[in-house]
């Protein structure tokens, strides 16, 4: 009996070592599984953190195309149409407005050559400004009030 009772401890220690290198192993498996996780986490993290980044710096770009139409175009095209005596009188209305696109011009003249001569000066202008814009003419046409 005390044989039997020593062989039954010998097999509990058996299965106490053996479940002891299993639990190791197991942990090994586990921390290099984990390790593997994170890695792929933080190249996921660091690859959306460069895309944000990239975006920020095109959306940059483009505000700063967007506010260089408007503070060099639109001044120099207004100028150059306030500059003409025909379109600055009295009756005739012409706003610009700039962005990256387009040039657009609204408000209104007094007759269709008044709008056709604002359209020319303003594409003048674009070309001796060398921008890729395109122009809208919005003008509408109101003759003198008699």
């Amino acid at each position: 009996m005390k044989n039997f009772q020593n062989l039954g401890i010998i097999a509990a220690l058996a299965v106490s070592i053996t479940g002891c290198k299993a639990t190791a192993e197991g942990a090994k498996e586990d921390v290099r599984d984990n390790s593997i996780n994170a890695s792929s986490k933080l190249k996921q993290s660091l690859d959306s953190g460069a895309n944000m980044a990239k975006n920020a710096a095109n959306d940059a770009k483009n505000a700063g195309q967007e506010l260089s139409a408007a503070t060099q175009l639109t001044p120099r095209i207004k100028n150059a149409i306030n500059a003409d005596p025909q379109l600055n009188m009295d009756g005739n209305r012409i706003d610009v407005d700039s962005t990256k696109e387009t040039v657009t011009l609204t408000g209104h003249v007094l007759s269709a050559d008044l709008k056709s001569k604002a359209d020319k000066i303003a594409k003048e202008e674009l070309g001796k400004a060398k921008a890729d814009q395109k122009l809208v003419n919005q003008l509408t046409i109101e003759p003198a009030k008699k």
